[in-house]
């Protein structure tokens, strides 16, 4: 088996897996519809949409902060979590790519929010707190 027959293979495992998963965190899913697309270096990712229950939203701040952190965990207690974070899902420095008008294109830095609140079509706009303390990738701060 080659690299790339071992990665696609392993991942669709993992996509099995997470549907699975995904079905019993939020109960259940009316449907689900996703789409698995390969990269110019070969290697796989998925978009997917699943359609909750009635019962199962995601209606309120609350509940968007119990699912979900846009906040960096502490790293003295979860130091490979952070590190995982802080290197694959941090945005920045931005390039030329991301730029138009001297911003960023995709909204970062986002501001510090004290709170989760949700717009009146439901998205949300994630808790993060400031807490003073600031963390260096690559010569960006966040």
């Amino acid at each position: 088996m080659t690299s790339t027959n071992l990665v696609s293979t392993s991942f669709l495992y993992l996509v099995a897996l997470l549907i699975i998963l995904i079905s019993g965190i939020f109960g259940g899913a009316l449907a689900r519809i996703y789409t698995i697309e390969f990269q110019k270096r070969g290697l796989p990712h998925m978009h997917l949409l699943i359609f909750l229950h009635a019962s199962a939203r995601i209606t309120t701040p609350a509940h968007v902060d119990q699912i979900v952190s846009a906040e960096f965990p502490d790293p003295t207690t979860c130091p490979i979590l952070f590190q995982t974070i802080l290197s694959t899902m941090t945005h920045g420095p931005c390039s030329a790519k991301c730029m138009v008008n001297g911003k960023c294109s995709k909204g970062f830095p986002k501001e510090f929010q004290e709170s989760t609140t949700m717009d009146e079509s439901g998205y949300p706009k994630y808790r993060r707190r400031n807490d003073g303390k600031s963390y260096e990738h690559h010569g960006h701060h966040f």
